[in-house]
C-alpha cells in the first residue's frame, strides 16, 4: 500500500514548523522542476545546482512568509527559484562562467581562420592577392574564410585604397 501524500496546506504547515520531513518531502515533490527551470536561465548545470541550493535555503528560511491568497505553493517556489537563477546571472561568477565557455570557442575560430589563411596560400591565390592593395587582400582572405564579422570591418577600410 502507497503511502498518502500531505496536502499542499499539509506541507505548508509542515515547512512553517521547520519539519525536516516535510523539507525533505517539499524537495523530492519538486527539485526536479525547479532545477530545469534555474537551467533554462543559467544555462550551466553547475550554476544550476547552485541556484537550486540557494532557493531551497530561502525556501526553508522564509516559509513563514508563504501567502496561500497569492498563489499556490509551487507558484511560491518557482519565483523564488526563478529570481535566484536572475540573480545568478547578473553576478560576476556568471559573467566568468560565461567568458570562459566563450573564450574556447573563440580561440578554435582564430585557429579555424589562421587554418583557413594557410590553406589559401597553397591554392595559388596568393600571388593574385600580392597584386591587390592591403585592405582589398584582408577582405579576399576574409571571403575564402567565412568571417563576416572581420568582413564588415573590413570593407569600412576599402574607402582608403
Amino acid at each position: 500500500m502507497r503511502k498518502r501524500l500531505p496536502t499542499e496546506q499539509e506541507l505548508i504547515s509542515l515547512l512553517q514548523a521547520k519539519d525536516k520531513k516535510g523539507f525533505d518531502l517539499l524537495y523530492q515533490l519538486y527539485s526536479k522542476s525547479l532545477y530545469a527551470i534555474a537551467l533554462k536561465i543559467v544555462h550551466s548545470p553547475p550554476l544550476a545546482e547552485d541556484v537550486l541550493q540557494d532557493s531551497f535555503l530561502k525556501i526553508w528560511t522564509n516559509s513563514h512568509a508563504y501567502d496561500a491568497t497569492k498563489g499556490s505553493l509551487f507558484t511560491w517556489i518557482l519565483n523564488i527559484t526563478r529570481n535566484t537563477a536572475i540573480d545568478k546571472t547578473r553576478s560576476s561568477v556568471f559573467k566568468q562562467v560565461q567568458l570562459s565557455s566563450v573564450t574556447p570557442t573563440l580561440l578554435s575560430g582564430m585557429d579555424q581562420l589562421n587554418a583557413a589563411e594557410q590553406k589559401i596560400d597553397c591554392i595559388g591565390v596568393e600571388v593574385f592577392l600580392k597584386n591587390l592593395c592591403p585592405p582589398q587582400q584582408q577582405v579576399m582572405t576574409y571571403v575564402y574564410c567565412a568571417s563576416l564579422i572581420k568582413f564588415a570591418h573590413l570593407l569600412k577600410s576599402l574607402h582608403n585604397c
